[in-house]
């Protein structure tokens, strides 16, 4: 499987050498890099793909969505955050980066709050949050 990744890694980065603006090369790079654990090169991709300006919500909210998991990949879990954040002001609908942004704010006070209290506790996302939860369980009570 290495070797393989490797070969991806080789011909994608020749690609990008030629043709800068290809998105869609700098996010196969970033699944490269962190396939391989090399999260710092990972999220350097991801930062060359938000430097494009691309124009789709959804798409970018992918970026920031993929970039915070470089960061928490990192243990930089406040820059995380706000990763996950900037990815659900732009797609709401994006409910594992609403989970990811629960289990930092889970982790920054120590495992002591249920789930329950820890959305109670950001005021500014509960209702999306909540929401979120629903379409995630339907069983789910706020």
């Amino acid at each position: 499987m290495m070797g393989q990744t490797k070969e991806a890694e080789k011909m994608t980065s020749h690609i990008v050498s030629e043709e800068t603006g290809c998105l869609e090369c700098y996010r196969l790079l970033s699944a490269i890099y962190s396939q391989q654990e090399q999260h710092r090169k990972a999220l350097d991709a991801i930062d060359k793909a938000l430097e494009l300006k691309p124009k789709d919500p959804k798409v970018i909210s992918e970026l920031f969505f993929t970039k915070g998991n470089q960061l928490r990949e990192q243990n930089l879990l406040d820059k995380a955050f706000e990763s996950y954040k900037a990815a659900v002001e732009l797609n709401p609908d994006q409910a594992q980066a609403w989970m990811n942004m629960g289990g930092i704010q889970h982790i920054k006070v120590g495992g002591t709050m249920c789930p329950h209290e820890l959305i109670m506790s950001e005021p500014y996302s509960w209702f999306q949050t909540a929401s979120c939860c629903r379409k995630i369980s339907p069983n789910w009570i706020a």
